[in-house]
């Protein structure tokens, strides 16, 4: 069998050193690309990615190999047949059982993932991925109330590219909004740290999204609201950039109201206005960079 390993892994992974030795390195143009992330601090979701022009079909294997975790831990994994759509990606979610306590100080395990196919290709992956507590639960969700009306939010897709899809129906209002918790941290001690937020986004109805809106907290509570107004020239990715420290946001309210990013800063969410006029049904598929 042809041992083909893709060394990249994304999110909350740190790529692990040589493992094994690999036996060809021909096929790298395929499947796949590993990522992972905790859903809650006893679920991690994995995603598998098929960067090719045409479905994958095999025997999927998610494995912590046992020396990296006591068998008191219980990494809950099973072996699968999957169909991997073109360009598209498969996500699973793995139960986690945390020890009632870590005597060995253990922070971080290895996690493999190998794809066999019907033709008898193996395909591997793998990274290191930090415990549970380096990486707190975080959710993006809609709020309760008139601006979720009309509204869906998918968080974790399994076809596609995207990572995400807010979709609406013709009952839906002027704008609404998303929010992640708890709030992840942008920058803490100093504004030099804070690299422009982006991420990409796509829609087959261009002409209802008017603008898309960024919400950052600060210490005081303060929110600033950072404005992009798309420009869809056609069906593809188009990037959406925010300079926090050097762009004059929309608005602001609340906190302290003195209109200065009172350091640390916390990404609040996201917030999308419709053009006006009549309500169509679409959607918006967003992709993190």
């Amino acid at each position: 069998k042809t041992i083909a390993t893709h060394p990249i892994a994304t999110a909350n992974l740190r790529i692990l050193p040589p493992m094994p030795v690999t036996t060809d390195m021909r096929n790298l143009e395929k499947p796949t690309r590993l990522t992972a992330a905790w859903s809650n601090p006893s679920e991690m979701t994995v995603r598998i990615f098929n960067q090719s022009a045409k479905p994958i079909r095999g025997m999927l294997k998610l494995q912590v190999p046992p020396t990296w975790l006591p068998d008191s831990w219980q990494v809950l994994t099973a072996e699968e047949q999957v169909t991997l759509p073109a360009h598209g990606s498969l996500t699973r979610v793995l139960g986690f059982k945390p020890p009632a306590s870590n005597p060995a100080g253990i922070t971080q395990f290895l996690l493999t993932a190998t794809l066999t196919l019907d033709s008898g290709e193996v395909f591997a992956d793998h990274a290191i991925l930090n415990m549970a507590k380096d990486q707190p639960y975080r959710q993006w969700r809609l709020p309760k109330g008139k601006q979720a009306q009309g509204i869906t939010f998918e968080n974790k897709l399994e076809k596609g590219s995207a990572d995400a899809r807010l979709s609406w129906d013709d009952t839906r209002g002027s704008w609404t909004e998303i929010y992640v918790y708890p709030s992840p941290k942008l920058a803490e001690h100093s504004l030099e740290q804070l690299a422009p937020y982006t991420f990409k986004v796509r829609t087959q109805q261009p002409e209802q999204v008017r603008c898309i809106n960024l919400r950052v907290r600060d210490s005081s509570g303060e929110v600033f609201q950072y404005r992009f107004e798309p420009k869809f020239e056609n069906a593809d990715w188009l990037t959406v950039r925010y300079d926090i420290a050097n762009d004059k946001p929309q608005s602001t309210w609340g906190g302290n109201k003195d209109g200065k990013l009172d350091l640390p800063l916390m990404l609040q969410g996201l917030s999308f206005d419709f053009t006006k006029g009549e309500a169509k049904m679409g959607s918006l598929d967003l992709l993190a960079n």
